[in-house]
């Protein structure tokens, strides 16, 4: 049986006679870049959540309790549409509600953004009405049982 040794486009490779196959060339758009730096898998939801704002501030006692629109969610955070905006680092509890013979869970975590979300966005990603803002939350690592 003979060697046999592939080669790529732009390569030079010493045969010592062995047979070669040539290999196409890969169009630029198959090539895959990531640039994602998530280390779990996010999951798109929808449904509504109750986030109790944490923090000490004039700002979380006029408003302690603000409805979460779900984006998506992963084991280390979530995505969501809010009305009013949270600041970053602001501790908050997430509320998801009991389902079923499910009971409710509750996490906690902190906001590592929010960002106004314009009308034209809102438009395209069919947000809610008076969803303003956009905010991820970064929950706190669980400690095992």
């Amino acid at each position: 049986m003979s060697d046999v040794i592939t080669t790529f486009p732009n390569t030079e490779l010493e045969t010592n006679g062995a047979e070669r196959i040539e290999m196409p060339a890969v169009a630029e758009e198959q090539q895959v870049f990531r640039f994602d730096r998530r280390t779990s898998e996010r999951h798109d939801l929808e449904g509504q959540v109750t986030a109790l704002r944490r923090d000490h501030d004039v700002e979380a006692y006029t408003h302690p309790v603000c409805t979460l629109d779900l984006m998506n969610m992963s084991e280390l955070g979530m995505a969501a549409h809010s009305e009013i905006p949270l600041a970053d680092s602001e501790r908050v509890s997430v509320y998801f509600p009991p389902h079923g013979s499910d009971m409710g869970l509750e996490l906690m975590g902190h906001v590592v953004r929010c960002t106004p979300v314009t009308r034209e966005e809102a438009a395209t990603r069919r947000q809610p009405l008076g969803r303003e803002y956009e905010i991820a939350i970064q929950f706190d690592p669980r400690t095992a049982a």
